[in-house]
């Protein structure tokens, strides 16, 4: 490249850099034009500032801050997904990921955001979930909450409404009945009679005809129950093939005395929740009763949070600490439910107690235990067993002491086993046996002895602590001295 400057050539060499054509130059420039315009664009709409996510008691809540109310739409729902939209609202590049959650104790996998493929100026925001559970948007300000699943205080009490709306039915539930999956602690248990069946594209109705004459019971078939049915069954209950039946069709059954309703499953679970709002209704306006219950063993202030739950919505729960009582002020179902429940609760904890013994004894305790055996034996003709010899006439064999053999027979003299004890009067003693033959040609000595010295010893004493079970106790033992200390002022002692 050459340039000419007042008279002076200059050559400038360009060496090592690319060259970039007018086109890639006008293709930057178009880029960079349509960047800026988009950045413009965004100036004007609402930002997501942030998305987060918490459990609340086992539900999960997802929560979306935006810079300014934002309007949202809540999409279909799909199978385990929940998913809503944000008009007009800015994301964040950094904000356009995926979070995996599913480590929680949820019922949440994975929340999404990003933006939407149609409409660049929407975002939408999709919670994987692990089952299908209910959900909740609330709006408050610029912040949205998603909430996910019941908490356990929300679950406990939708348990105890339904165990209101069950009382009415005495006894186990049939197998068939819908509300057996509803019900805590019921399980599925076939009792009916063995029937065996075999039809091919038999109409519902007439299947279930059957089954009510086999059964002994009355059937009302609701007139949403269509089809046709193929099934072949040998030797099995006949309420378990109802149950197939109806779970097979999409269909929901229920007993009410002696009388089986049948109707689509849907329908059937519309009907409950009916009766609960039924149930709910009937309770606000039952009279509000209050009762004061007694705690014996436990503190009312540690029973008060386990029985809030049972509370209905007009419910109040209080305790008196002076006399270890809790007033609760309900309906009288509630108020009985939660007497119950602190009965239950309020037992006696069991006591431990711990007793030891601090002795002093001295160490000269002694056990000694000694025996001695003795043998002898002769042969001759005086003893009657002569040895038919001239020599040796006479054999004698038998134990002797050392360096001074005493006469045999003498007890002491003729020991082969010498570990005797160390008796004497006062110390231990000795037993001794003499087993012989008339003769005088066997003689068989035992003597056994034993001593044992006790050291004296005593008491000191005899520390014990009561305590509860689970209760850390302590015990402490000293002498306590006061001693005095100058303070900083003049003329001032503490005694200490």
């Amino acid at each position: 490249m050459k340039f000419l400057l007042k008279g002076i050539f200059i050559s400038v060499y360009l060496i090592g850099l690319p060259l970039i054509s007018n086109s890639q130059t006008q293709i930057q420039s178009q880029q960079s034009v349509q960047s800026s315009s988009k950045q413009n664009d965004n100036i004007g709409l609402n930002k997501v500032e942030d998305i987060s996510f918490e459990v609340l008691d086992g539900a999960g809540v997802v929560t979306i801050k935006t810079s300014s109310p934002a309007k949202y739409e809540q999409l279909s729902k799909e199978e385990a997904k929940v998913s809503i939209k944000l008009e007009d609202v800015y994301l964040p590049p950094e904000l356009q990921v995926s979070r995996d959650v599913k480590d929680f104790d949820s019922p949440v996998n994975f929340v999404s955001s990003f933006s939407d493929p149609v409409e660049e100026s929407d975002v939408i925001v999709a919670v994987e979930l692990k089952e299908d559970v209910s959900s909740q948007v609330q709006q408050i300000g610029n912040l949205i909450k998603i909430k996910l699943g019941k908490t356990k205080v929300e679950k406990l009490t939708e348990e105890k409404e339904t165990e209101f709306v069950l009382e009415e039915e005495k006894g186990p539930l049939w197998a068939f009945d819908f509300r057996t999956a509803t019900t805590p602690g019921a399980k599925k248990a076939y009792r009916g009679q063995l029937v065996s069946f075999d039809f091919k594209d038999a109409d519902i109705r007439d299947v279930l005809r059957i089954l009510a004459d086999i059964s002994g019971f009355n059937i009302i078939v609701s007139s949403g129950v269509k089809g046709t049915v193929t099934l072949k069954l040998s030797n099995v209950p006949w309420d378990q093939a109802l149950d197939v039946v109806l779970e097979d069709s999409g269909l929901g059954g229920f007993v009410e005395g002696n009388v089986i309703k049948v109707a689509p499953l849907k329908a059937l679970q519309q009907r409950q929740i009916a009766i609960r709002a039924a149930a709910k209704s009937k309770e606000r306006l039952e009279p509000l009763t209050t009762k004061q219950v007694f705690v014996n063993y436990a503190s009312a202030e540690e029973l008060t949070p386990l029985a809030e739950p049972l509370l209905s919505d007009r419910g109040d729960i209080k305790v008196d600490t002076r006399t270890n009582s809790i007033l609760v002020t309900d309906t009288g179902a509630r108020v009985g439910q939660i007497e119950e429940l602190v009965k239950s609760l309020d037992t006696r904890t069991p006591q431990v107690l711990i007793e030891s013994r601090i002795v002093q004894a001295t160490l000269d305790f002694t056990r000694e235990l000694g025996v001695q055996w003795g043998f002898n034996y002769r042969a001759s003709a005086a003893t009657g067993n002569p040895t038919g010899a001239i020599f040796p006439s006479n054999i004698g064999v038998g134990g002797v002491v050392p360096g001074n053999p005493g006469p045999f027979g003498s007890i002491g003299d003729n020991f082969l086993i010498d570990l005797p004890a160390a008796v004497g009067t006062g110390s231990g003693g000795a037993l001794g046996i003499v087993l012989g033959s008339i003769t005088g040609a066997y003689d068989l000595d035992i003597r056994l002895s034993a001593l044992e010295n006790r050291g004296d010893g005593r008491i000191l004493s005899s520390p014990k602590v009561l305590t509860l079970d689970n209760q850390a106790a302590r015990i402490e033992q000293g002498v306590s001295i006061p001693f005095l200390q100058r303070e900083p002022k003049p003329n001032l002692w503490m005694q200490h």
